[in-house]
């Protein structure tokens, strides 16, 4: 997802009264998603783990290669949006990172999570739910499988600007395929209002090992440039 020119002359903040911004998304139906997920991720939290390993899912280890390179300071604050059973923030802990904070919907996988004892903060709550923009702003966000179709829309990349202090660092998926253009158009777009800089992308890689469910992904990295 190369964003050509990120920081040319013509470029300038957005306007708070833009449809990207969190203002105007936490209005709309985000939580919503949330809720309908939830009973969904709460049925499936027991077993959730045993499955990903049945299947040899690798996102973890690819988010956490990325973080390496793009986070040096193991004491950064960390937010791990979409967090579920924890496996980012396992992944994390064993790199060095110990600073923490899920972020999830879903109790069931919270709790799933905080069994796990890496976090140090447990937020069962939305994406884009207003209550986040209040006092919690982190070093850096990861959200792994959480920008996909069924899951948070292509406007909800917006909504992770104010949880993240400028020049802090947003790694995120996307998959490969049908939608993919819509959530590379919102990513542009944040890139020529000034909202963010495209910082690295990897090469599509299968999202679980040999192959299963012929799943690819992509990694990639954004440096925020301002505020929202």
């Amino acid at each position: 997802m190369p964003v050509d020119g990120p920081h040319h002359a013509a470029c300038q903040r957005a306007d708070a009264q833009s449809p990207l911004s969190p203002d105007r998304l936490a209005a709309r139906s985000l939580p919503g998603i949330a809720t309908a997920l939830t009973t969904g991720y709460d049925a499936w939290a027991s077993d959730y783990e045993a499955d990903m390993d049945r299947y040899g899912y690798r996102l973890p280890v690819h988010m956490v290669d990325a973080a390496r390179l793009h986070i040096q300071d193991r004491r950064a604050r960390l937010l791990d949006v979409g967090a579920g059973s924890g496996l980012i923030g396992e992944a994390l802990k064993a790199a060095g990172y110990d600073n923490l904070v899920a972020l999830d919907p879903s109790p069931g996988m919270l709790r799933q999570a905080a069994a796990k004892g890496v976090y140090r903060r447990h937020l069962e709550m939305a994406l884009g739910t207003a209550a986040l923009r209040t006092g919690l702003r982190c070093d850096a966000a990861l959200a792994a499988g959480v920008f996909k179709a069924g899951h948070a829309p292509p406007q909800a990349l917006a909504c992770l600007l104010g949880l993240v202090r400028p020049g802090g660092i947003i790694i995120l998926n996307l998959d490969v395929g049908e939608g993919a253009a819509a959530y590379d158009g919102i990513a542009r777009r944040l890139a020529a209002d000034c909202k963010w800089r495209f910082l690295k992308s990897t090469s599509p890689f299968a999202l679980f090992a040999g192959g299963a469910f012929g799943s690819l992904t992509t990694i990639h990295v954004f440096q925020v440039t301002g505020t929202c």
